[in-house]
């Protein structure tokens, strides 16, 4: 697949913004550089650094920025710096981003000649210009009017870091609005929206020059400004579109704009529809969880999601068996078995076994489990990967105890993937083991550049137990989320929607009934590959909630301790008149 076909989510946006001391590549110099990578809406892998320049700063600069001539001294140099940098623009499907790009590339690209670092030339996104095209109503797209806009303004700007931050923030939201509104599912649908001229027509709603669009009129005022999905009908009672919204009115009322700067494919959209209904939810994650069921459900021409499901792989951990072992599977099945993921295709989910096996001695080979001492060991015993249970040379005590290893390790609750690879390569390289902690560097370069420097990979399916407490739009009432194995049982609006009975009812039954399937979950097969997706969506609902959300882990606790903690978080999240247990 040509680069420029790549998916948004598949990209990794590396967010970048540069202090320098004057406006002349050749000339001047890079004294503070800041970077963070965006993918698929996550922002992580985020430093800055001053940088050592041998110039004297302009006091005009000193004074806009706080950085003095003093401060550099003892900064690292560029040699120390930059190459940290070149290393993340030259992974697959990099995207450089700044707020006023072509500056602050001509600044880096002109340090990498500098430096005689290899010549790179990534694709280039300006947040400035994509601004201009996709808020039609705003007149300043200066950073600091940018940052109040998305309410992410924290007072600090012209120092790198902070507003490389900063402009990844904005980026995160830019691209919901391009996919939302103007339907960009492609880096080159994306450039060449940033390429569009800007229109400077009224961006009132387009006067009625026909019953449908007179009807269209009257329905959008009828909209609700809370969260929900909505739904675009052809004349003929066909779903065109689904979609979720914050503000439902404000969404769906941007598609029907005058001068709104559509691209081919939404303009034929617009023209298709007929109606449009919708459904209030009370919380954000209630939206994006509807979205995704009627998506599935209606499989709308307009909508590119339902192209992209079960593409995804899970390494399996077999711990029904007696001695486990661990292989990649495209699918969750219904076995007993442990899965971790979803990862981003099967090379992804080997990579991490491959890895698991080098650093721990799970069974790698197939062969039937013997307590014959004199029995000839396999290969993978003799190459030290393997204690080799096989020929009656570990105990199953000593080899589960492996396995708890091993779930750990994949489990990340502590510490991410990369961030072990790296201690264990420090270790190696203490102890002068320079050949396994060269082949540790490599795989950590691997691992990163496959999962796109993200967070730690995802803790065990099975394993995922929690109860979300969020908070609604209006923020009177909250709604309570019960998740089983990565999976959504079931949610209600508190207080009001269901009895106190009602919820000690289905506590004991989502997670304390190894045999129960709530209502509108199956088992089967096919069923369980579908709800992947959904998997994903509250998984990275989570990771952005994180600092904020409140969570009720299932850590074995009884069903009273549990429903005491449950109602314990709603008090706290609820305003005093709805303090109450029901």
């Amino acid at each position: 697949m040509l680069f420029a076909e790549a998916r948004l989510d598949e990209l990794a946006f590396v967010v970048v913004d540069v202090e320098t001391t004057g406006t002349d590549p050749r000339k001047h110099r890079v004294m503070e550089l800041g970077s963070s990578v965006m993918q698929d809406g996550s922002i992580g892998d985020h430093f800055s650094s001053l940088v050592q320049t041998d110039q004297i700063i302009p006091p005009f600069v000193a004074r806009m920025t706080g950085i003095k001539s003093h401060m550099l001294r003892r900064a690292p140099s560029a040699q120390q710096i930059f190459p940290r940098l070149h290393s993340l623009l030259s992974q697959p499907n990099a995207v450089f981003v700044g707020h006023n790009v072509e500056f602050d590339w001509s600044f880096v690209h002109q340090t990498f000649v500098r430096l005689g670092l290899p010549p790179i030339e990534p694709p280039r996104l300006c947040t400035y210009r994509l601004a201009r095209r996709l808020l039609e109503n705003k007149r300043k797209f200066n950073l600091a009017a940018l940052s109040k806009h998305f309410a992410c303004d924290d007072g600090k700007h012209h120092r790198a870091g902070d507003d490389a931050r900063a402009t990844a923030t904005i980026l995160s939201e830019l691209l919901k609005l391009a996919r939302d509104n103007h339907k960009i599912d492609t880096l080159a649908e994306l450039l060449q929206l940033q390429r569009k001229r800007v229109s400077t027509s009224d961006t009132q709603p387009r006067s009625a020059r026909s019953k449908s669009r007179r009807y269209l009129v009257n329905t959008l005022q009828k909209i609700p400004r809370r969260p929900g999905v909505y739904f675009y009908y052809s004349s003929k009672g066909e779903v065109l579109y689904i979609g979720k919204a914050k503000v439902l009115r404000e969404r769906v009322a941007g598609y029907f704009r005058r001068g709104a700067n559509h691209n081919g494919k939404v303009k034929d959209l617009v023209r298709r529809v007929s109606d449009i209904g919708w459904v209030e939810t009370q919380t954000e994650l209630s939206a994006l969880l509807l979205e995704s069921r009627e998506i599935k459900r209606h499989q709308p021409r307009y909508n590119a999601l339902i192209k992209r499901y079960g593409r995804h792989s899970f390494v399996r951990l077999s711990s029904k068996d007696a001695f486990p072992r661990l292989e990649w599977s495209e699918e969750i099945q219904v076995d007993g078995a442990e899965y971790f993921g979803p990862f981003r295709g099967r090379a992804v989910a080997e990579m991490i076994i491959e890895i698991v096996n080098r650093m721990f001695n799970l069974r790698e080979c197939s062969e039937a489990i013997r307590e014959d001492r004199q029995r000839t060991p396999c290969l993978f015993h003799q190459i030290d990967r393997c204690a080799a249970p096989c020929a009656g040379k570990q105990s199953r005590e000593d080899y589960l105890r492996e396995v708890e290893r091993v779930r750990r390790f994949l489990n990340g609750r502590h510490e991410g993937i990369i961030q072990t690879l790296r201690e264990r390569m420090h270790d190696h390289a203490e102890a002068m083991e320079f050949e396994e902690a060269g082949w540790l560097r490599d795989r950590i370069s691997d691992v990163e550049r496959m999962l796109f420097r993200r967070e730690p990979i995802s803790a065990a399916v099975h394993d995922n137990n929690v109860i979300i407490v969020a908070p609604t739009a209006g923020r009177e009432h909250v709604e309570v989320f019960m998740v089983r194995h990565g999976r959504l049982q079931f949610q209600y609006v508190h207080p009001g929607s269901v009895d106190e009975s009602d919820v000690e009812r289905y506590v004991r039954r989502v997670y304390f009934d190894p045999d129960a399937i709530v209502e509108g979950h199956s088992e089967s097969f096919a069923e369980i590959r579908k709800e992947v997706d959904e998997m994903r969506i509250i998984a990275a609902w989570l990771h952005r909630h994180r600092d904020v959300g409140r969570f009720v882990y299932i850590n074995g606790q009884s069903s009273a301790t549990l429903l005491n903690q449950l109602y314990d978080v709603i008090r706290c999240s609820l305003p005093g008149k709805h303090k109450g247990r029901s």
